[in-house]
């Protein structure tokens, strides 16, 4: 871009909003630079007013660039980038704009490119922000993401108590255990006794019994 020199009337008015808008750009002021460049290309005429419209669309990109740095903040939220969006379509249409003054302008219509380019990467930025704001706010996509359990582990065994009962744990009160046992009535322990008596004899005649199922069928080689 170069500085145009200043003319006459309304046009000279034009030549110096143009040239403020391009100093503002140069000094990293897109905002000033926008309203700068409008003002060129409303009273601008002849070569000056596709000048000013390509301006415009320079400036609009560097407030999409900026904008596009805020809404990727951690504490940003996802319609931040419908705002660098907004830039970037406004940089667009006017990059489109001048394109069409001329025959051909390649610089205009490598920004276009720019700008369709950087348009379809804003959006695809929010989908993703959109999706980690719904997932965190989702108790329910939450446990996706937790880490599926290995069913293939052997169940760990039941822990035991010093007396052998299964299913109990190894610290258990001791004084629990004692009123359990003193809720029973002297009969309900002898007869507990009995059975547990003829348990024990069950199985001491089941061992006898494969003792002698195993002798009886081993070969002798005398």
């Amino acid at each position: 871009m170069l500085i145009l020199a200043a003319c006459g009337g309304s046009e000279k008015d034009a030549v110096a909003h143009y040239n403020r808008a391009l100093a503002a750009l140069r000094d990293n002021k897109p905002r000033i630079a926008a309203d700068e460049a409008a003002r060129a290309a409303d009273g601008g005429l002849g070569a000056l007013a596709p000048l000013a419209d390509f301006l415009q669309g320079n400036a609009a990109f560097a407030q999409c660039l900026i904008a596009e740095t805020q809404a990727q903040s951690a504490e940003a939220e996802p319609f931040a980038f419908d705002i660098a969006i907004g830039y970037a379509e406004s940089a667009r249409d006017h990059w489109q704009h001048a394109a069409t003054t001329r025959d051909d302008w390649p610089a205009a219509r490598r920004n276009v490119e720019r700008a369709l380019l950087k348009i379809e990467d804003l959006k695809r930025k929010k989908s993703e922000r959109t999706g980690d704001r719904k997932s965190d706010s989702d108790p329910q996509l939450n446990l996706k993401r937790q880490p599926t359990p290995n069913n293939n582990q052997p169940p760990k065994p039941p822990t035991t108590d010093p007396s052998g009962a299964a299913g109990t744990k190894s610290n258990q009160d001791p004084e629990a255990a004692n009123a359990v046992l003193e809720e029973l009535s002297h009969e309900q322990v002898l007869r507990l006794l009995e059975r547990l008596g003829e348990k024990e004899k069950e199985k001491r005649a089941l061992r006898r019994k494969r003792r002698s199922t195993a002798s009886s069928g081993t070969e002798r080689d005398w």
